[in-house]
């Protein structure tokens, strides 16, 4: 299969026949690809306006990849719920009155008390009372909270070989630890033994 790229320089001479097809249509899909979300574009689907090409259907999403933004706070948090729900019972039970935040980046406050150099120094964070502390919560506490910071995670992400989903749910994970009560040394051990 041969897809056109937009913009890319052909000879319809050393093309397969219907190429031709192909560069006349390339400019009317470049402006259906600007103008229209994928969905719109896929449901007017048909052969008259060129969507076979050499006996193939293009990909639409080669199209819409142009218009790809990075990945939101909500598709963040929908990664790292995802996550929590494929965690085992036990630990979910426990995490039912955990709240989930997702940050652009951390405030202030949490770089200051964290000591960070920088804002993008640190990928999530547990902030509350870990599940041995639960007894002794005072009147007026705040509930316990995830963080997870957008930007850092998008830069980590970009920066590794890991998926998305797989650095989101493992910052989770470590988090989650937190709330366990385990400290981070705690769980460079378990790590490294498994």
């Amino acid at each position: 299969m041969m897809v056109c790229g937009l913009c890319q320089q052909r000879h319809p001479g050393h093309e397969a026949k219907g190429f031709d097809k192909c560069l006349e249509t390339k400019t009317a899909l470049e402006m259906l690809a600007i103008d229209m979300p994928e969905r719109q574009l896929r449901a007017q689907r048909s052969p008259g306006i060129g969507f076979e090409f050499l006996d193939h259907i293009v990909s639409l999403r080669y199209y819409a990849a142009m218009k790809t933004h990075a990945p939101s706070l909500h598709h963040i948090e929908t990664l790292a719920r995802t996550a929590m729900a494929n965690l085992p019972d036990l630990f979910r039970q426990h995490l039912a009155h955990v709240v989930l935040k997702v940050e652009d980046f951390p405030d202030e406050t949490v770089i200051a008390e964290m000591g960070l150099e920088s804002e993008w120094d640190i990928l999530g964070l547990y902030w509350g009372r870990h599940v041995g502390m639960k007894g002794d919560v005072p009147t007026g506490a705040l509930p316990d909270m995830i963080f997870l910071y957008r930007q850092p995670l998008l830069a980590a992400w970009c920066e590794g070989e890991d998926s998305l989903e797989a650095l989101v749910t493992h910052v989770l994970v470590h988090e989650v630890g937190h709330h366990f009560g385990l400290s981070d040394e705690a769980m460079d051990r378990i790590a490294a033994s498994g």
